[in-house]
């Protein structure tokens, strides 16, 4: 993956140091709520910048400056993975670990120069909505599957 230029994403990178350092500040007062608001916010100005690059369509005409925009992204999501760790750490390991990264702390938090090499990328949520199926446990402690639409007329049966 390519680098970015500072000068480039200049203004994205002042908002987005603000973003960090609130987050921060909001951790330390433990006022997780709007830690989070912060870490949101952080990540609507990545995808408002990824959505207004079209990386999709930039590939046809300039693949540097691709490169340099899906770097600059990357980045932001290595930011992310760092501040979501004290509420997903097994989520932000895992997404570290997709960027080629591991053991990331508040000291890597920040835009140094940074090389990505993804590995193994694949989704890290399952869309809820996306499963059919619910599971039914008897009185008995059996398993079964059921349809999502069908409702149990046996009362000796839990739904979970």
């Amino acid at each position: 993956m390519g680098k970015y230029h500072e000068t480039a994403v200049a203004d994205e990178i002042v908002e987005l140091q603000r973003l960090f350092n609130s987050a921060k500040e909001n951790y330390e007062n433990i006022n997780f709520k709007d830690a989070l608001k912060d870490i949101l916010a952080v990540s609507s100005v990545g995808n408002k910048y990824f959505q207004s690059n079209e990386p999709w369509k930039l590939i046809k005409e300039d693949k540097k400056k691709t490169e340099e925009v899906l770097a600059f992204c990357a980045a932001i999501i290595e930011n992310l993975s760092i501040l979501l760790t004290p509420m997903l750490p097994i989520f932000s390991a895992n997404l570290q670990k997709q960027l080629g990264k591991s053991n990331l702390t508040w000291h890597d938090l920040g835009f140094a120069e940074k090389t990505f090499h993804l590995k193994n990328v694949a989704p890290l949520f399952v869309k809820l909505e996306n499963r059919h199926e619910k599971l039914i446990v008897t009185k008995d402690g059996k398993e079964e599957k059921g349809k999502k639409e069908n409702k149990e007329k046996n009362n000796e049966k839990i739904t979970h």
